[in-house]
C-alpha cells in the first residue's frame, strides 16, 4: 500500500490549481484517530499544511480513502475502487454538465489506482464531509420512516439524472454507462455457497409455515439454483432502455446525514462501487427490502414509492421520466430477487453485527480467509435464525411478484 504521504504530496503537486503555483508542501496533519477499517477501505482525515508566499496555510480537512491492510479478496478491492473513482471522475462530471448543481457526493480532488505484482495500491481523496455537519446515521440497519424518506427521496435525484443523460446525449450515456465493471457479480460468486446454504435453511422455514408451504413448489424451482437467479436478476437489465445507473448497495450505513434537531434533513450518498446500469427497481427495492422492516413495509410502501417519485419530479420534468405506474411496475420479481437474494446471503450477519454493536468499524470477521467469511455468513443464519430474511420473502410473495404464470 502506498505511504499515505507519498500519495498526498503527489496530489499537492499535480493541483497547483487548489493550493497556488509557488506553494510549497510542508506536511499531512493527520488526527491522532487518523483511520478507520472499513469492510472494503481504510480511511484516512486530514489537512495540508504547506507555505505560499511566506506564509503559512491549512487546506480544508480531506478524507483519503485506501485499500485496506487485510484485504480478503483482491478482486473485490481493485475493481471496487476503478469503478468508484470511474464514477468520480468521468460520469459524475457528465451528469454535471446537464445537471450543474448536484449535491448528492462528496467533492472529488483526486484516485488512482495501480496494478503490479506484489500489490494493488487504490486511493479516493475526497472532501471532508464532517465539516460540514455530514455524520453517520442515527439509527442502526432498519431504518424509521423519517430517513427512509429522504433516502427514497435522494435516490429519486439519483436516478433523475440517468433520465436526463438519455434524453440530453443518449450516444455518450450509454457509452460512458457500459464502462462499469459488474463486479458485484463476482463478490456474489465468491459467497455462493452461502447463499445456497442460507437458501435451503430458509425453504425449510417456509415449508413449516401452512401458508406458504403449498408455494414451495415454485419458489424451490425457481430458487433451485439461486445464485443463477441472482444472476439472472441483473443481467436482466443491462441492455433495457429504462435502466439508470443504480447504486446496488443503498443502504444508511452507506450514507452520511445532516440533522437539525435530531431530524435527517440532508444527505449524501457514499460507496459507489457496485454502480451499474439497471432498474430503477433494482435500488428501490433494495432500500424497501433490507433497510426497512415488515412493519415500515406494511405501513409505508406506497409512501415510500411516492417519495421516490417525487425525487424524479423534483429534478426532472414529466417529459424525462417514467409515470408512476412504470416505476411501480418495475419492482418486479426480477428486482426484488437481487434485494431478497442479497438478504439471504448476508442479512443475518448484518443483524448480528447491528445487535452487538453500531460501530461501522472492522469486525472481526475481516480477518478472516474468504472461506471463513463464508462460514460467518452461514453461522449467523444458523444462530440468529431467519426472522427478517423469512418476513422478507413472505412479503415479496404476498405483494404477488413469485406468481408465475
Amino acid at each position: 500500500m502506498c505511504d499515505i504521504h507519498f500519495i498526498i504530496q503527489n496530489f499537492f503537486k499535480k493541483r497547483k490549481d487548489l493550493f497556488g503555483e509557488n506553494s510549497k508542501y510542508l506536511n499531512f496533519n493527520i488526527p491522532k484517530k487518523k483511520e478507520t477499517d472499513y469492510i472494503n477501505s481504510r480511511i484516512t482525515f486530514g489537512t495540508i499544511e504547506y507555505e505560499n508566499n511566506g506564509k503559512k496555510h491549512f487546506s480544508e480537512s480531506l478524507c483519503l480513502k485506501q485499500t485496506p491492510d487485510i484485504i480478503y479478496f483482491q478482486f473485490f478491492n481493485t475493481a471496487s475502487f476503478s469503478n468508484e473513482l470511474y464514477f468520480y471522475a468521468k460520469m459524475l462530471p457528465f451528469f454535471k454538465t446537464i445537471e450543474p448543481n448536484i449535491n448528492l457526493f462528496s467533492k472529488f480532488y483526486d484516485g488512482g489506482v495501480e496494478m503490479n505484482e506484489k500489490e494493488d495500491d487504490a486511493y479516493l481523496i475526497l472532501e471532508d464531509l464532517r465539516v460540514h455537519g455530514f455524520v453517520d446515521g442515527k439509527y442502526g440497519l432498519f431504518q424509521d420512516f423519517q430517513h427512509l424518506s429522504l433516502m427514497m427521496r435522494k435516490l429519486g435525484e439519483f436516478h433523475s439524472f440517468s433520465y436526463k443523460a438519455r434524453i440530453t446525449n443518449s450516444y455518450l450515456f450509454t457509452s460512458l454507462s457500459s464502462c462499469f465493471s459488474p463486479i458485484i457479480l463476482t463478490i456474489i460468486n465468491d459467497f455462493r455457497p452461502a447463499m445456497e446454504t442460507n437458501m435451503k435453511l430458509l425453504l425449510e422455514y417456509l415449508r413449516n409455515d401452512p401458508k406458504y408451504s403449498k408455494k414451495l413448489t415454485v419458489l424451490e424451482t425457481f430458487f433451485e439454483n439461486p445464485y443463477d437467479a441472482w444472476r439472472e436478476s441483473v443481467q436482466t437489465y443491462w441492455k433495457n432502455s429504462t435502466s439508470v445507473i443504480s447504486h446496488l448497495n443503498y443502504l444508511a450505513r452507506n450514507a452520511l446525514f445532516r440533522y437539525v434537531n435530531d431530524v435527517p434533513v440532508d444527505m449524501k450518498i457514499l460507496d459507489m462501487a457496485y454502480c451499474l446500469l439497471l432498474s430503477p427497481g433494482v435500488d428501490i427495492s433494495y432500500l424497501l427490502y433490507i433497510s426497512a422492516d415488515q412493519r415500515m413495509r406494511d405501513d409505508h410502501w406506497n409512501d415510500l414509492i411516492d417519495e421516490y417519485y417525487g425525487g424524479l419530479n423534483e429534478h426532472c420534468n414529466s417529459a424525462e421520466i417514467p409515470t408512476k405506474d412504470f416505476i411501480k411496475n418495475e419492482i418486479n420479481r426480477n428486482s426484488c430477487t437481487f434485494a431478497l437474494l442479497s438478504a439471504v446471503t448476508y442479512l443475518p450477519q448484518l443483524v448480528r453485527k447491528y445487535k452487538t454493536t453500531a460501530s461501522h468499524s472492522k469486525s472481526n470477521s475481516i480477518k478472516e480467509s474468504k472461506k471463513n467469511l463464508v462460514t460467518v455468513f452461514e453461522d449467523a443464519a444458523r444462530v440468529n435464525g431467519m426472522k427478517e430474511v423469512l418476513d422478507i420473502f413472505k412479503d415479496a410473495i404476498d405483494r404477488g411478484f413469485f406468481e408465475f404464470k
